[in-house]
């Protein structure tokens, strides 16, 4: 399988086959003969092409709808190839469908008569602690979300009971608000046209939803645009802050500060720089507030501290560091921490600017820890390699914790007859 970018979110792959004398690549199968809303997929560590002593290469597809396009089904295809025919190869069929299960790892007994493979779901939940005021522990943090649906916590409302928090529950991403105590959330913000095209949140005076949309995409082709929207906390019609191109947008995120005064944010990336705009929620973009050299073929993050005035910006090119931005001055500096954490994948100040919170990864384990100003990391959380972490949010009041944690349900099946 060979899969060429063509920019965010946009990409085409194809099954290409070469003599193994070497040659001329020949392609077997490309997206284009498939239906608009399917794609080529591969899951896992290997085996996502499994050749068959007939000669029928199997492979595995992802089928979306063409009215919902987000609700993915994994299937299994096969093609017959012979180099020495002309044709070389035929037309890929269809032997099996096989839900909202991720296929990978396929291998066939010697006589071709079983395939065996993994089928893993994978869901993303939101889950919130109590931080210890006196100590800092995070204790015993509990699953928010009950379902087996991937969710993504955005932002406390003001009064640090409630969360916001984006889920695909019911077919597409949907915000919804969940009390700490409850067991059931509420939806806020639904779509018939358009879906939620990333993170959501409140303007700094609370009074305001923010969150992303964008028009629901067929197969590979990419929306055109992507909108930040507004809604009135309180209820009302939604409005549009901003449209900017699918290309722009996919790659532009926002926040704002918990404390009015200061503006949000907007950020945006240029070439292998990052760039960060003040953003109002009534007049949309503003003047550039500063820009960092960034990797962004790894995992990076960024997060405005309580009260507006500092960015920080975790990246793989700064390794063992948080890039700092005061915003007053346009100045960049550095906070050294503690090595040895592995790489970050997402931070977040603590309440009222007294640290960081860091999700990372390592060989070793997956970790949620507690940073000081000075760079001293503190475990709060440790899974070792059960559950990767990521977006950690605190309540206003410093009271609460939430974060993500995704957890894989993988078994192996057999096929026969196929």
């Amino acid at each position: 399988m060979r899969t060429r970018d063509k920019g965010p979110y946009n990409a085409e792959t194809t099954i290409e086959m070469r003599p193994a004398t070497g040659g001329p690549a020949k392609t077997i199968v490309s997206e284009s003969s498939l239906l608009p809303s399917n794609t080529l997929d591969c899951w896992g560590p290997g085996g996502c092409l499994c050749w068959r002593p007939d000669g029928n290469l199997v492979f595995t597809v992802k089928e979306g709808s063409e009215l919902s396009p987000s609700q993915w089904k994994w299937s299994l295809w096969q093609v017959r190839v012979d180099p020495e025919e002309r044709p070389a190869f035929q037309k890929p069929r269809r032997f099996a469908q096989l839900a909202d299960f991720t296929l990978g790892n396929m291998t066939t007994t010697a006589d071709g008569k079983i395939l065996a493979f993994t089928k893993a779901r994978w869901h993303k939940d939101v889950y919130v602690g109590e931080l210890d005021s006196g100590s800092g522990a995070l204790r015993a943090p509990r699953r928010l979300t009950l379902d087996d649906h991937d969710s993504y916590p955005d932002a406390w409302i003001h009064d640090n009971q409630s969360l916001l928090f984006v889920s695909n529950r019911y077919g597409k991403l949907e915000l919804f608000k969940q009390g700490v105590k409850d067991s059931f959330a509420e939806r806020i913000v639904s779509s018939a046209a358009r879906e939620l095209g990333g993170p959501a949140g409140l303007s700094a005076d609370g009074s305001w939803i923010l969150y992303w949309q964008v028009p629901s995409s067929v197969g590979t082709t990419p929306p055109s645009s992507g909108r930040l929207m507004r809604q009135p906390v309180a209820g009302g019609p939604q409005e549009t802050v901003l449209e900017l191109p699918f290309s722009e947008s996919s790659w532009t995120a926002f926040a704002c500060p918990q404390k009015p005064g200061n503006s949000c944010v907007l950020s945006g990336s240029e070439g292998n720089s990052l760039l960060f705009f003040a953003l109002d929620p009534m007049r949309g973009k503003g003047g550039l507030l500063g820009k960092i050299e960034f990797d962004k073929e790894g995992p990076f993050f960024w997060a405005i501290s309580p009260d507006g005035s500092q960015l920080a910006v975790v990246d793989r090119s700064h390794k063992d560091r948080i890039e700092i931005l005061t915003i007053a001055n346009r100045v960049w500096r550095e906070i050294t921490v503690d090595p040895g954490w592995g790489a970050y994948r997402s931070v977040a100040w603590a309440a009222e600017g007294k640290g960081f919170f860091l999700t990372t990864s390592s060989t070793e384990s997956f970790n949620l820890i507690h940073v000081t100003l000075m760079g001293k990391g503190q475990v709060l959380l440790n899974s070792a390699r059960r559950q990767p972490m990521y977006l950690p949010l605190p309540s206003p009041n410093g009271k609460y914790l939430a974060f993500q944690a995704i957890t894989v349900d993988s078994n192996v099946w057999l096929l026969e007859h196929f």
